[in-house]
């Protein structure tokens, strides 16, 4: 949204009118997806918890990948009225010693407060995913707690849309609701909503009014850690510059004997690379072992995890790893020879 302020200046917000997803999803071409968080008391037999309750439409668990712990399948609310949806490690949490699928919770939220059935278990999503909570319960519940406030005076975390036409007919759809959203809302008025492409949109939320979502580092952040690494890796070739030198030093009787008895400088060039080749492959291979071992310390500086072992795309690895021996390669090795 972009919102009008007191200075009649301009304002982006992540927040969206709740009645416009209602409005929105009666256009045959758009499909939307409503999401917003409530903080949630939950009690299983004495104990008592705090948890972070995420309501959405079912079509937003259509957009997103969302993989039952258990059977490996999209999860849904399976149309159970009372049906709520854990993650597992809140499902780990609430119930350690037995299986959570069927057992019943009892929680209490902004004035609502009962007992939900547990339908499935949600995979834990990714550290670096934009939005976080341990439960999901289904957006009509949201609604039913804020009945009162059900046109266009409520607002939640986002609404996501997926459309079949163009994103300027799409803008033109969502826009049309303006003049009504704004009849009720004269202290709030919006002046256009705007759509930003979901592959876009997490470097975006950090910017935004309001912003309840997780977003990128900080791209001095990136930029530090990547020049760093490259000055790291300067280093490493200028102490490889020098201990190859004298190693060489000490190696001239050996060189020249080789040379005497016919050796060309290809020969003894190639010998060269594949020693250090050799060399470079080992301390690879040990540097992989000791980062698995010292990466949890690393990650422990950040809220979510830089680097997971368990996830990583290993052909990626393997050629930034042998990307990084070459390069140590060849001012290493090549270059001073």
């Amino acid at each position: 949204n972009r919102l009008t302020d007191r200075a009649a200046e301009t304002t982006l917000t992540r927040l969206t009118p709740m009645q416009l997803g209602t409005y929105a999803s009666q256009q045959s071409a758009l499909t939307i997806g409503r999401f917003t968080k409530v903080k949630a008391t939950s009690r299983v037999g004495d104990q008592l918890f705090s948890e972070s309750v995420a309501f959405c439409d079912p079509s937003f668990l259509e957009m997103f990948s969302f993989q039952s712990d258990f059977m490996g399948k999209p999860v849904t609310f399976e149309n159970d009225v009372r049906g709520i949806l854990l993650t597992a490690q809140s499902a780990s949490r609430l119930f350690p010693n037995e299986k959570a699928i069927g057992k019943d919770l009892w929680l209490s939220m902004d004035g609502l407060e009962g007992s939900f059935q547990v339908v499935d278990i949600i995979e834990d999503v990714p550290e670096n995913t934009s939005f976080h909570f341990d439960i999901m319960l289904p957006f009509s519940f949201y609604e039913a707690l804020r009945s009162e406030e059900a046109e266009w005076t409520h607002w939640i975390d986002a609404t996501f849309v997926k459309s079949e036409t163009s994103q300027k007919q799409t803008l033109d759809l969502l826009n049309g609701f303006l003049s009504q959203q704004n009849k009720v809302n004269e202290s709030r008025s919006v002046l256009e909503y705007q759509l930003v492409d979901v592959w876009q949109w997490p470097s975006q939320v950090l910017s935004l009014q309001d912003n309840r979502f997780q977003g990128v580092l900080h791209p001095a952040s990136v930029i530090g850690t990547i020049s760093s690494a490259i000055f790291v890796l300067i280093l490493a070739c200028i102490n490889y510059i020098n201990t190859n030198i004298n190693l060489i030093g000490r190696r001239m009787k050996e060189i020249a004997l080789r040379k005497t008895l016919g050796a060309s400088e290809q020969q003894l060039g190639g010998q060269l690379l594949i020693e250090n080749l050799s060399l470079l492959l080992v301390a690879s291979i040990i540097a992989v072992f000791i980062g698995y071992y010292l990466f949890p310390a690393y990650n422990a500086m950040f809220q979510f995890n830089i680097v997971q072992f368990s996830s990583l795309n290993w052909g990626t690895f393997a050629v930034s790893v042998l990307a990084v021996i070459t390069i140590v390669l060849f001012f290493g090795v090549y270059v001073p020879c």
